[in-house]
């Protein structure tokens, strides 16, 4: 309900002169011709109680609607939040067995190439142990790219910082 308070005043200024001039008969009241004050309250109520309680009832079915979507979104970040652990772990494993697979690759190079040089070993051998030890070598650059990716997503996820700085390996 809406309340408005008025207050009005009128005066024979308003009317025009040529009417107030037709009418100077003392005996005759003109409401229009004297000074006066008002006052009144008006009150707005809207009826339509039909309408009233089906905007009711949609205004409360959108609420509804609104936490549904609203635990939906937090299972779905839970959710989004658990698979991007599950990825870093992940890439953390094989970024390990990758370092493990370079590290093995360069001694085996390392001893290709001195067997090279000694005259004991073949030229075969050497060019294999090189071509595993920079395959390896790439394999293991491509893991940390995968790595940092999902460290990165995750800290995407969470919103908070899981690696303060980085530093390159002394390698």
């Amino acid at each position: 309900p809406v309340f408005i308070i008025f207050l009005s005043m009128y005066s024979p200024a308003a009317l025009p002169l040529l009417v107030s001039a037709f009418i100077n008969n003392p005996f005759i009241n003109d409401r229009a011709n004297t000074r006066g004050l008002g006052a009144g309250i008006v009150m707005r109520w809207s009826l339509d109680f039909v309408g009233n309680h089906a905007r009711v009832q949609r205004a409360e079915a959108q609420l509804e609607q609104t936490e549904h979507q609203v635990r939906e979104a937090r299972l779905g970040m839970g959710l989004q939040v658990e698979l991007a652990v599950q990825s870093l772990q992940d890439a953390q494993r094989r970024e390990a067995v990758w370092s493990r697979g370079r590290q093995q690759g360069r001694a085996w190079f390392i001893a290709a190439a001195q067997a090279y040089d000694l005259g004991t070993g073949r030229a075969r051998d050497l060019l294999d142990a090189m071509k595993s030890y920079f395959e390896a070598r790439l394999a293991h650059l491509r893991a940390i790219q995968t790595l940092n990716e999902a460290a990165a997503n995750l800290e995407r996820r969470v919103g908070e910082t899981l690696v303060s700085r980085w530093e390159p390996p002394c390698d």
